[in-house]
């Protein structure tokens, strides 16, 4: 997972570029949020889980 801030819709669009670029990426799901009530740091390690 990957959290990303851009200032502009151009902006995400470019780091959805950037990702597109990386050898084995072959898609994305992008989820735009407008306004967060509360902003918690995400623990990358901690319950992760596989989709299955």
């Amino acid at each position: 997972m990957l959290k990303v801030r851009t200032a502009t819709t151009g902006a995400l669009h470019g780091v959805l570029q950037q990702i597109f670029g990386i050898d084995g990426v072959t898609g994305t799901r992008t989820v735009v949020v407008l306004e967060a009530a509360v902003d918690r740091p995400f623990d990358v390690g901690a319950g992760s889980v596989e989709p299955g």
